[in-house]
């Protein structure tokens, strides 16, 4: 990226994903609120969609992490520390698993949720 002066793309990338973080964060918290609410009181449903809201918020968290590591990284791109990169790559691991079970819980809340209207 430095040597075709390309380095300040990815910059202002990492700038813009802040706001994609803060729409996951958002979605999250709708979403799972949202999808929550069409279980029953104390149903499995219902749990789910509030966990949801708390995997989508930990998984943001987890790449707002990554983006920090990733400008101390770019100070000095051609020295990057062995255990600096392993740690950026283990934030990154993370956020991508609790977008899963986020995304996994909010259908099952959203199955649960329809069928107990359904059926109850």
């Amino acid at each position: 990226m430095q040597s075709q002066d390309t380095l300040h793309i990815y910059w202002h990338a990492q700038i813009i994903d802040f706001g994609f973080i803060a729409s996951v964060m958002f979605l999250g918290l709708t979403l799972g609120t949202l999808v929550a609410r069409l279980g029953h009181d104390g149903s499995w449903g219902r749990r789910l969609g509030y966990w949801v809201t708390g995997f989508a918020i930990a998984g943001a968290s987890m790449d707002i992490l990554e983006n920090l590591l990733s400008f101390v990284m770019l100070r000095q791109p051609d020295s990057i520390p062995q255990m600096l990169a392993v740690l950026y790559s283990g934030t990154a691991v993370a956020k991508l698993a609790l977008l899963t079970l986020a995304m996994a819980a909010l259908l099952a809340s959203l199955v649960m949720g329809a069928l107990s209207r359904l059926c109850g």
